[in-house]
């Protein structure tokens, strides 16, 4: 009887072992150095809250959002990232800086934590309001 029990305790720890193995090697981790890079210029707001056509594309293995927005768009921002439903998941917030002619908004948001699919990145500057801009997350 001892003996089972040991055996059922060896067998059920070498598993757990195995999977906290093979779960560590398939998560997607954040690369802090990698950012990714969202071009406005090239994008219209959505209407409202809706998802609309002309999405941004990101890696979901990014440790930051690099915002290319239009000139004159400069200032201090809030940003969300939105699921379908409006309900925040990540918040952040920053001030432009002019980088070699672009109004660039660099934003601390890890989106290791995304499921991949389709997001709304909202955007607000100096207490406007509110642009969304549909987002997809791979």
């Amino acid at each position: 009887m001892l003996r089972t029990a040991f055996a059922v305790a060896s067998v059920t720890l070498v598993i757990g072992v195995a999977v906290w193995l093979w779960a560590i090697q398939h998560r997607v981790l954040p690369d802090v150095n990698r950012v990714a890079v969202v071009d406005l210029r090239l994008i219209s707001p959505t209407r409202g809250e809706i998802p609309g056509p002309g999405a941004a594309t990101v890696l979901k293995a990014a440790g930051g959002l690099r915002v290319i927005l239009p000139v004159g768009r400069d200032g201090n921002y809030e940003s969300e990232i939105l699921r379908a439903d409006t309900r925040p998941i990540l918040r952040s917030s920053g001030t432009t800086r002019v980088e070699g002619g672009e109004v660039v908004l660099n934003l601390r948001i890890d989106l290791s934590t995304l499921n991949s699919g389709r997001y709304l990145l909202a955007l607000r500057r100096d207490g406007s309001e509110w642009e969304y801009y549909s987002l997809t997350v791979e």
